[in-house]
């Protein structure tokens, strides 16, 4: 009975709050709504992308479309699924990517993660591909770049990276985002097979 009224009430603040994000562009809901489905929508994308990274930068743009989508939201019968099914097709997007595009995944999962081999072929085309991308992240704007760097190349947690910029988590998960997406243009070049 107890885990039912639970329920009721959880449906009943999650309705409020699609309702006020959707007719007065309330951005404390929003950050409430985010709060409230980060955590969930982040373990769900882990189950298919195997990432917590990826997983991070699916959720952010998940949650950054919810923002932009504000508007059509009195409309979603279950914003619960609705967020897990958008969740779900973004994940499915960026495996179906990362398997077109190889230099892509490079710039998702880290530069020093590039798998190199022992002939002297393959580390030259991987140092070429190194320089592409250092010189792709330079095009960046800077705290975007820096977001990147910060992230990626040492390894620092979002939360760290956040207090470092003074700045919020879910700013650094879409700079990074942002990042990634315009790394993956610039990089991307038909994949020879």
């Amino acid at each position: 009975m107890k885990r039912n009224q639970n329920n009721w009430n959880e449906r009943a603040l999650i309705a409020g709050w699609q309702l006020s994000l959707s007719r007065e562009d309330n951005s404390q809901v929003y950050s409430q709504l985010c709060t409230f489905f980060s955590r969930r929508l982040h373990r769900f994308a882990c189950q298919y992308v195997k990432s917590r990274e990826l997983a991070d930068e699916i959720v952010s743009d998940v949650l950054l479309k919810l923002w932009q989508i504000r508007r059509k939201l009195e409309g979603v019968e279950d914003l619960p699924v609705y967020l897990f099914i958008m969740t779900k097709n973004r994940c499915l997007r960026c495996l179906e990517q990362q398997e077109r595009n190889p230099v892509q995944q490079v710039a998702l999962h880290g530069l020093e993660e590039y798998p190199e081999s022992g002939d002297p072929e393959s580390i030259c085309i991987s140092g070429d591909t190194l320089r592409q991308i250092h010189a792709a992240l330079d095009t960046l704007p800077p705290r975007c770049r820096r977001i990147f760097r910060l992230v990626k190349e040492d390894g620092r947690p979002y939360r760290e990276v956040a207090l470092m910029m003074q700045i919020s988590e879910i700013t650094v998960r879409n700079q990074l985002a942002i990042a990634v997406r315009k790394l993956g243009k610039r990089l991307a070049y038909p994949v020879q097979r």
